[in-house]
């Protein structure tokens, strides 16, 4: 089931919060992110999933950034990275990721 989940819950988690419109007329990226191969409740796994989501967040909110510099753009850039992120987090729903993610903010 996680292999099909892993799939779906890219579109699903990091799509929806970069809908959100930073930039109007921009369309929305979803980025896959791949975890069959982890055990999400493993310290060293979930850590690896956080950097993922991280790394997949950048990439799904890096094209706005291309298309309107400035520091505007920025603030807009790290608050789509932000809402991803804690959206990705929150639908994931696994502990010890939660429990990591929280421990760094």
């Amino acid at each position: 089931m996680k292999k099909l989940l892993a799939a779906g819950l890219s579109v699903a988690l990091l799509a929806a919060p970069v809908w959100a419109d930073t930039f109007a007329g921009e369309n929305p990226r979803a980025v896959p992110v791949a975890y069959q191969d982890l055990d999400l409740r493993q310290s060293q796994d979930a850590a690896t999933m956080l950097s993922r989501l991280r790394t997949a967040t950048a990439r799904a909110c890096e094209m706005r950034e291309l298309a309107q510099p400035g520091p505007t753009a920025r603030r807009a850039i790290r608050a789509c990275r932000d809402d991803a992120l804690e959206t990705a987090i929150r639908e994931l729903n696994e502990p010890e990721v939660t429990r990591q993610h929280q421990a760094l903010r």
